[in-house]
């Protein structure tokens, strides 16, 4: 095990500190169960109510959940998972529109970096998800979640880890206000030609092309959001 004793003042964030890491390290993998409190209590050398403490702590960032009788286990992390409720109500109160004007800018930077930076693999990648995105049209199912994977694609295209993960927030932030209607309200005419586009224009290395196929992209995101 490769927690460490804890000898020092201000236990509890001490211990929640050291889980935190272990988790994020993935010494604690998502669904796994962690050790009942006399376990931690033992490896730690800390009272009852440091554990207890400290497990509140982890539970109300989202990174545990209890299950009585069970245990506490890893949950799945993702970046709008340590976001609580209240929190999340701020961000995105009054706010979309300037969401939408994040993802712009981030989103057209991001295929900026994939024009010089895309492997054939990133490329072939995001063809496969056009492919599959024209297919979903079809059977009119999973039209949102296939377009959520073009864009993580395209954002992998940059090959910036830190814009990668900033990409990751808005577009969950996003789903939460767009993912309700969407496939009520989706143009199948547009739908594959703007991320057709995307594609195209990144295979030719061309800069004003996949500036002018980001921008009309959005223009029809803006019109599908604006339809009643």
């Amino acid at each position: 095990m490769m927690l460490k004793e804890i000898k020092t003042v201000g236990a509890t964030d001490a211990v929640v500190r050291q889980l935190v890491e272990l988790i994020k390290t993935g010494y604690f993998k998502p669904n796994q169960k962690l050790p009942n409190e006399m376990e931690f209590m033992e490896m730690l050398n800390v009272g009852r109510s440091t554990i207890r403490e400290a497990k509140r702590s982890l539970a109300s960032m989202n990174l545990i959940e209890s299950h009585p009788g069970r245990g506490s286990f890893v949950r799945e992390v993702s970046t709008l998972s340590l976001i609580n409720e209240e929190m999340f109500g701020l961000i995105i109160n009054d706010e979309e529109e300037m969401l939408h004007e994040a993802r712009i800018i981030l989103e057209t930077q991001m295929a900026l970096l994939a024009v010089k930076r895309a492997t054939v693999e990133d490329i072939e990648r995001m063809q496969r998800c056009v492919d599959k995105l024209a297919e979903a049209i079809e059977r009119h199912t999973e039209i949102y979640e296939l377009g959520n994977l073009f864009h993580r694609a395209l954002s992998e295209s940059s090959h910036n880890r830190v814009l990668i993960k900033l990409s990751d927030m808005l577009g969950e932030l996003l789903s939460k206000i767009q993912r309700p209607t969407y496939e009520q309200k989706y143009d199948q005419n547009k739908e594959v030609s703007v991320h057709q586009n995307i594609v195209d224009a990144i295979r030719e290395r061309d800069q004003w092309k996949t500036i002018e196929a980001m921008e009309r992209h959005f223009d029809y995101v803006s019109e599908v959001a604006k339809k009643t």
